[in-house]
């Protein structure tokens, strides 16, 4: 009987793909959804096998930096290194240590153990006293405890009541320091100083057993190259187990808190000066209401969302926000909205008393989301809302084809490139955009533009591939005419650039899609249709039919291109 492959998930084969193409960022979008790198597909090719023979050097470096591995004893291994299509991939692969560190630490792990390590501003609101005398211990954050344990003395920990949580275990440091960095997705397993019977201990004491079943499999491996191997397993699938808890923590604790308040008339317009409608929405919740709110989950803050005639409130915490840079600066900063914090701060233990908080609810802060004006309904502001908790919180969210465009221009407004990323690649899977399906809910133009707007090339090549497809069909459009027209338009700010971006790649495209050189054509042109087939002539007269369409649409427009 043959033993047969596993199904393989679209991630994984979609990660393939673009260890292929080349397609860089495509890359990193499905290595930060936590596809494992070291599987193979059905013709056993991992993806650094593919990066290596198809000679894609910056997508070998980072599966490299993100756990791929490479020994070349192995089959996988040698594939990679005497296939690789370049001399210098052979380097990068010969020098590569397969028994360094892993830095499996995908953006989504690697901002908590920021918060544990290396924090930009003080958001934990736990200190764990490990010495009464010498006041060592670690800065918590409860919300963390609450979402990733389900019970147990760790779960305690978001439970306690007071500032400081001690009276705990005896055991060493190192130990403690292990539990912590592996609670917040960064552990090094880096065992060497480590007394491994007492880490054992803790682990059983604090029931957090696929701590301790991580240590003993990492110990039995023989190799650096196997112990590299299991260590990715570890990190990746602490990844996934964390994704869920938080899933399941922002729909139980956060989405289930929905509130929604009318606007008065006088107050509902959208002419509203910024620092005035922050004065109006943030009167707009009552004290009691801001703590019903926050007090279950452990918040710190509350978002809004400005609806037609309403305002949307959630709680959330600021450790999490502060995944997009516009948050995080705001934290950092001296902003109004964000003073009370500096006055909750408790500087001998770097923590904040979120307790004043629930006993002042007044204080608690609101912040507004970026206005949606480009959303059709209340139901999609909604929407597109959940949609950023869900990148925030979990890393991952499904956009329907319609808001696709509407959270690419939020996470521009925030600066938030996780949901950048997964919005520009899902604005590029986009099907329906031929002529033929005229009911697609999303304009080929809207995308090009909301691309412009959010400075993402790879959608500015993507509508021109489109466009490319059909020209005679979009040359007699009007839309068409009005983008070309707006391209021409955009030269006064790329004044480096003398020629209409998008015809540029219209063209570019275009000799593509008809498998045409054009600089060989330039200069050999006489020679190559002397000695061209009948099939190759064929392909160069379509190709030189479009061209003449878009030439001819240019002149039209009064446009030298």
């Amino acid at each position: 009987m043959v033993d047969q492959k596993p199904t393989l998930d679209q991630g994984f084969l979609d990660l393939c793909l673009a260890c292929r193409t080349g397609d860089l960022e495509l890359a990193e979008k499905y290595i930060d959804d936590g596809v494992d790198l070291n599987q193979t597909d059905e013709w056993d090719y991992t993806p650094l096998v593919l990066a290596s023979i198809c000679g894609h050097e910056d997508v070998l470096r980072l599966l490299l930096e993100r756990g791929s591995t490479v020994n070349r004893d192995t089959f996988e291994g040698s594939r990679a290194l005497y296939g690789a299509l370049t001399d210098s991939i052979v380097k990068i692969l010969k020098k590569h240590d397969i028994g360094q560190t892993v830095d499996a630490s995908q953006p989504f792990a690697q901002h908590f153990a920021t918060l544990l390590s290396k924090p930009t501003f003080i958001s934990a609101d736990l200190f764990v006293r490990l010495d009464d005398e010498t006041n060592e211990g670690f800065k918590a954050h409860r919300f963390v405890f609450d979402a990733f344990f389900s019970s147990g003395p760790l779960k305690d920990f978001a439970l306690c009541q007071d500032l400081v949580k001690s009276k705990l275990p005896k055991f060493k440091t190192q130990s403690w320091n292990f539990l912590f960095r592996y609670s917040y997705l960064s552990p090094t397993f880096d065992l060497s100083g480590i007394d491994v019977d007492d880490l054992m201990q803790l682990a059983q004491e604090l029931g957090v057993p696929q701590m301790k079943i991580d240590v003993i499999e990492v110990l039995k491996q023989k190799s650096k190259a196997n112990a590299s191997k299991i260590k990715f397993e570890i990190q990746r699938n602490m990844n996934e187990t964390a994704r869920i808890n938080l899933k399941s923590f922002l729909h139980s604790k956060i989405f289930a808190k929905e509130l929604i308040i009318l606007l008065d008339e006088e107050n509902d317009s959208d002419d509203l000066e910024a620092a005035e409608s922050y004065e109006i929405i943030s009167s707009l919740i009552s004290p009691s209401q801001k703590l019903d709110l926050i007090e279950d989950s452990h918040a710190d803050i509350i978002l809004a969302t400005r609806l037609e005639n309403s305002v949307l409130f959630y709680p959330a915490h600021r450790a999490v926000l502060s995944r997009a840079e516009y948050y995080e600066t705001l934290f950092k900063s001296s902003f109004s909205e964000c003073n009370v914090f500096h006055e909750l701060e408790q500087e001998d233990l770097q923590i904040i008393d979120v307790k004043k908080l629930h006993t002042d609810p007044f204080t608690i802060p609101v912040i507004q989301i970026p206005e949606l004006y480009e959303c059709n309904s209340d139901l999609d502001r909604i929407h597109v809302t959940k949609i950023l908790f869900d990148v925030l919180y979990h890393d991952d969210a499904d956009i329907p084809e319609h808001l696709r465009c509407n959270t690419l221009m939020l996470s521009d407004s925030l600066l938030f490139d996780r949901l950048k990323k997964i919005s520009s690649i899902s604005l590029t899977k986009i099907e329906q955009f031929s002529p033929e399906f005229s009911e697609s809910p999303v304009l080929i133009y809207d995308v090009l533009r909301v691309g412009w707007y959010a400075r993402v090339h790879r959608i500015e090549t993507f509508v021109a591939r489109i466009f490319a497809r059909n020209v005679s069909f979009y040359v007699k459009d009007p839309h068409f005419k009005d983008i070309v027209i707006e391209s021409s338009e955009r030269i006064k700010e790329r004044q480096e650039v003398d020629s209409i971006e998008l015809i540029d790649d219209i063209r570019y495209f275009v000799a593509k899609k008809y498998v045409i050189d054009v600089d060989e054509l330039r200069d050999y042109g006489d020679l190559i249709k002397d000695m061209a087939t009948d099939e190759f002539l064929e392909r160069l007269a379509s190709y030189n039919k479009d061209i003449e369409l878009i030439n001819k649409l240019l002149v039209d427009l009064g446009l030298d291109a």
